[in-house]
């Protein structure tokens, strides 16, 4: 990688000494002395099939001809992959819509003259500069089937940027020519393109933001020294300020003695006065008496420019003085300080949050929410994790579909073009559709750092300015588009304070950076709008309560209103004092006083019937880990209550309470409720009392960076419909990042009769009615057999399993341990038709309550152990090595080296059939020796071959991927549990004596010698026979092996 300093880009100033650049430091092959105009060659407005706007933007567009393969100068033989254009702004932006119309007519026009140069849209990097070469911006359109919805990366600066390391260290040198010409094309598109990954600079921004919080927050003394979670909330509230100023530094806002490198300059005079402290001296001026509290008196006001230079008054609670916030009570060295400063100026920062389809490879706001979740909070540990982009726009958009739909009179094609492509042309009825957009009540139960407010911010944005492109309806500004946002349609709530602060100061940050202006307006007080609090645990919301408590919650909607816009510190307390002495008087209906009280909180929402929108990704929390609250969710969730089932359940139940008639939930969760048993009450509410929409299975692609498998539920809050619903199953990762468009390509028609209380199978019409005429063949397994028999559970392996050659050392020392000593499965070592040996034995002692042993009827333990020891004395000795853990285990019998009590010890000396408890498919043997399986195998006893032939049948595997539960997605690797509740109801085709004969005789030619080049053609016989039994046409037949080649599985 070349070494590339500031200076070098300082240095840049035209096209011209970019070039220059290009070839000094990239090593890109360009003459020496030569201009853009000498090698260029132009594109005119018409050659790309400008509009109007665009044309005005652009003021000239040249290509770089090719490189040739020798290098020697600019001509030469086209060879090359990518396609290099100069763009000029006539303006003081690079306008991403004016890229995007460019793109187009680069592909358009290929398209109608194939004798054009034949890019691909990812192959293709725009740099750009407005006409005074104060900005420049390299651009790039990621790769997509539909390049209109390719992701634009940009990296761009500005002159007199002296944050830009990112760009020194990362972006720039990415575009290093390739030093061994290009034999290989792909490796020098994928190393080009990696100049506008924005993870990776995500994940260098996580890493260096950790170590300097760490190393502030443990430098924090003075009072709050010995409160470590005040520690740690006040070191994140120092953050979240110091790093929406670094944010607004941008809009010039703020200058110290005219400086507009703001916090760098005050800070540089801070060190000039060797004995003040930066926190005390400067810091709490700028918060507290300049950016906040707007009651300043002119002597307190003069004295505070002379600290902390000129800051407007921002208010919006962020700049309010909190706990521990009074001048001098908290001290950080100036060390600290330094250490943020270098933090903040490695990174480039931008004000604008990235969308779905337009990437800033640079810091913006929504890094803020990514670093609370990943790093600084440790939300993990509360099953929080931060949602991708796109998904959050899916979510948003199919959202916003439902509601239009629902509120307007527009057709649905209308919306899908309106809402997916932001194109308002045909909507009929526009000052409808923004009425609806604008009086939508949207909320996040679990809102976390804010990803879905802001998403959702973004989304009614965007439609609002295609509605007004359109039509000329709505505010001009963007401003004060986003402030109606903010005031009216959005809604958050969270139990983590920290969380709750994060998703404030992006929603304040996305306001402020569109304020247009020198003097910005102060910001809106956000606390009756994303709540710190328990979504779960307060009463179930209802309208009805509202009415009980009508004049009190007028009050409290009036003094919120009030808030929202209240400047005034002091004004701001005694609202505050109202409003809580307003819902301590409503107390008296709410059975848990620690709870959220939703109707109190959101009053407003709460007179008009509920949310139309609840939308989020509730945290993931196993069941262990809620059992203080179990009594609470079960007296409030009793209809979908089970004690096995994970906290997202509850907020799916929750969020159809916070919804009005006819609203829609949408949430991203764990999918096991899907097939788990603890999911079954959940199906059932969703199928007998919601009106489903769509349904997403991830299976097992990983949607977080987390082992958690995901789904997608959108559901209307209303009755059941006939109407299909659209669903489908993701297996490749690259969907994520295209959702909206692999879902209109994947997704299926199904019914909500297609869905089983037994377990949800996202699948077609075809495959399900295939599935019911299975489960209508013969009997269920579980009347055909005596039983499902899962392993041993010894509680200490290292004691009861043992080798081949302990085993004849025991039986050496003493002929009895033979007796004891039983052969070994383990479930990983099962295989199809056969179990691999380990040579491996377990040690029986079945408790004495379940057989006689010369010891079982003495009380004395003492006595007991002494008889033990006398009748299996190598045993007795070898055990003895284990004495603690086998005496500390729960798992034991009457005595401590005995098994635990197991009513079924006979059943594994009896032929049986023994398979792998959780598999990726079941793999069953057939063992005729009495051998004992561990914990990871059950056993079905059944001296009948043929059977064995239908579990390992193509036809079972087939039905078991739809019908047992699994860990992840069958169909991708994913294992299935194959446990006795789902064997248990798998059909088993009546057979005569004939077929059993057949089957059976097949069956042994391939457990003769399982390793014969035979086997598959016997597995086929086996197959055909199997698909006979079971009734199946060729079609049905056609349809199973169709099913395993589409996901790339052997026939």
């Amino acid at each position: 990688m070349p070494h590339i300093t500031p200076n070098d880009i300082q240095n840049i100033r035209d096209f011209d000494s970019l070039l220059n650049f290009f070839r000094d430091k990239l090593d890109w092959p360009i003459p020496e002395d030569v201009e853009l105009e000498d090698v260029a060659f132009p594109w005119s407005p018409e050659d790309l099939d400008l509009d109007e706007p665009t044309e005005e933007r652009i003021v000239d567009c040249k290509q770089l001809p090719p490189f040739p393969p020798s290098r020697p100068t600019l001509f030469g033989e086209e060879t090359q992959p990518w396609g290099i254009f100069f763009l000029q702004f006539n303006s003081e932006s690079v306008y991403r819509t004016a890229l995007r119309r460019v793109l187009r007519g680069l592909v358009q026009r290929r398209d109608r003259n194939p004798n054009l140069p034949d890019w691909e849209h990812d192959q293709l990097l725009f740099i750009c500069t407005t006409t005074d070469y104060q900005r420049f911006a390299f651009a790039h359109f990621a790769a997509n089937e539909n390049w209109r919805r390719s992701v634009l990366s940009i990296f761009s600066w500005e002159q007199g940027d002296t944050h830009i390391r990112t760009l020194c260290e990362y972006n720039l040198p990415a575009l290093t020519f390739p030093g061994e010409g290009f034999s290989d094309d792909e490796a020098w598109l994928k190393t080009w393109q990696e100049a506008f990954d924005v993870e990776s600079v995500t994940d260098k921004f996580f890493a260096d933001y950790q170590e300097v919080f760490e190393n502030v927050e443990n430098a924090v003394t003075g009072e709050i020294e010995n409160n470590p979670e005040a520690k740690r909330l006040y070191t994140q509230r120092l953050f979240n300020r110091l790093m929406f100023l670094r944010f607004i530094e941008k809009k010039g806002w703020l200058t110290y003695n005219g400086d507009r490198e703001y916090l760098r300059a005050m800070f540089n005079a801070t060190a000039a006065e060797t004995d003040e402290n930066f926190l005390n001296a400067r810091l709490y001026w700028a918060f507290f008496h300049g950016l906040g509290n707007a009651s300043d008196s002119p002597e307190e006001s003069a004295a505070a420019v002379e600290r902390r230079g000129e800051v407007p008054f921002l208010n919006g609670g962020l700049f309010e003085m909190q706990d521990y916030d009074a001048r001098g009570t908290v001290q950080i060295p100036n060390e600290q300080f330094a250490e943020i400063l270098k933090l903040f100026e490695r990174y480039n920062f931008t004000v604008t949050e990235s969308t779905p389809l337009d990437v800033e490879v640079a810091v913006d706001p929504e890094m803020l929410g990514k670093v609370f979740e990943e790093l600084v909070t440790g939300r993990h540990d509360t099953g929080s994790y931060y949602t991708p982009r796109p998904v959050v726009s899916f979510m948003c958009r199919e959202s916003l579909k439902i509601c239009l739909k629902n509120k307007t009179d527009e057709t649905e094609e209308c919306l899908k073009k309106f809402v997916d492509d932001g194109d308002a042309t045909e909507i009929r009825d526009p000052e409808k559709v923004l009425e609806v957009l604008q009086t939508l009540r949207i909320c996040d139960p679990a809102c976390g750092s804010g990803a879905y407010l802001l998403g959702m911010m973004s989304e009614l944005l965007r439609l609002r300015d295609a509605l007004f492109q359109s039509n000329q309806i709505d505010s001009p500004t963007i401003y004060q588009r986003k402030l109606d946002i903010i005031q009216n349609n959005l809604y958050g709530v969270d139990k983590d304070e920290f969380a709750v602060n994060i998703a404030m100061l992006r929603l304040w940050l996305s306001l402020a950076v569109d304020y247009e202006g020198d003097t910005p307006q102060p910001l809106p007080n956000l606390d009756y709008k994303v709540a710190t609090g328990d979504s779960l645990t307060g009463p179930t919301p209802s309208t009805e309560q509202i009415g009980f408590s009508g004049p009190l919650i007028q009050q409290i909607t009036e003094h919120q209103a009030e808030f929202l816009v209240t400047h005034s510190d002091l004004e701001r307390q005694r609202l505050r004092g109202e409003i809580a002495e307003l819902e301590e008087q409503i107390q008296g209906w709410q059975e848990n006083p620690e709870g959220f009280l939703w109707q109190v909180k959101f009053p407003e929402v709460f007179q008009e019937g509920g949310f139309d929108i609840v939308i989020g990704n509730p945290p993931y929390v196993r069941q262990e880990l809620i059992r203080p609250i179990k009594p609470i969710l079960e007296r409030l969730f009793s209809e979908v209550y089970t004690g096995m089932a994970d906290l997202y359940v509850y907020f799916y139940k929750r969020g159809t309470e916070l919804l009005r008639l006819r609203g829609v939930l949408t949430y991203i969760s764990s999918n096991k409720f899907l097939r788990a048993g603890y999911g079954k009450k959940l199906r059932t509410f969703f199928t007998n009392d919601q009106c489903i929409h769509r349904l997403l299975d991830f299976g097992s692609v990983q949607v977080f960076k987390a082992s958690v498998d995901t789904c997608i539920i959108l559901v209307e809050n209303a009755a059941p419909s006939s109407e299909a619903f659209l669903a489908a199953t993701f297996r490749d990762e690259a969907d994520i990042h295209r959702l909206s468009e692999a879902f209109q390509e994947q997704a299926i028609l199904m019914h909500t009769d297609d869905l089983s209380p037994d377990g949800w199978a996202l699948t077609s019409t075809e495959v399900l009615r295939l599935l019911k005429k299975l489960q209508r063949t013969g009997t269920q397994l579980g009347d055909y057999v005596d039983g499902f028999y899962r392993g041993i559970v010894t509680g200490c392996n290292e004691a009861f399993v043992i080798s081949q050659s302990m085993r004849q050392q025991l039986v050496l020392e003493d002929a009895r341990s033979d007796e004891l000593i039983k052969l070994l499965l383990r479930g990983r070592n099962l295989r199809k038709w056969k179990a691999n040996s380990a040579n491996e034995y377990l040690i029986v002692i079945a408790s004495s309550a379940n057989r006689e042993w010369p010891w079982s009827r003495t009380r004395n333990t003492s006595e007991a152990e002494r008889i033990f020891a006398e009748t299996y004395p190598a045993i007795y000795n070898h055990l003895n090595n284990f004495r603690d853990r086998l005496m500390a285990r729960d798992d034991q019998g009457s005595f401590y080296w005995e098994l635990r009590s197991c009513t079924y010890y006979a059943e594994f000396e009896k032929p049986k059939i023994v398979y792998r408890r959780i598999a990726q498919s079941l793999d069953a043997i057939y063992d005729t020796v009495g051998s004992y399986g561990l914990d990871t195998t059950f056993s079905i006893p059944a001296d009948d071959p043929s059977l064995l032939a239908i579990l390992n049948s193509k036809l079972f595997d087939w039905y078991a991927r739809y019908k047992v539960l699994p860990l992840n997605d069958p169909w991708a690797g994913g294992g299935l549990q194959f446990f006795a509740q789902y064997m248990e109801k798998v059909p088993i085709a009546d057979r005569t004596e004939e077929q059993k004969a057949a089957l059976s005789e097949l069956v042994e030619r391939i457990l003769a010698n399982p390793e014969s080049d035979q086997v598959s053609e016997i597995e086929r016989e086996i197959d055909e026979m199997v698909y006979h039994l079971y009734g199946l046409t060729d079609r049905e037949i056609e349809l199973i092996k169709q099913t395993y080649r589409d996901a790339g599985m052997e026939v």
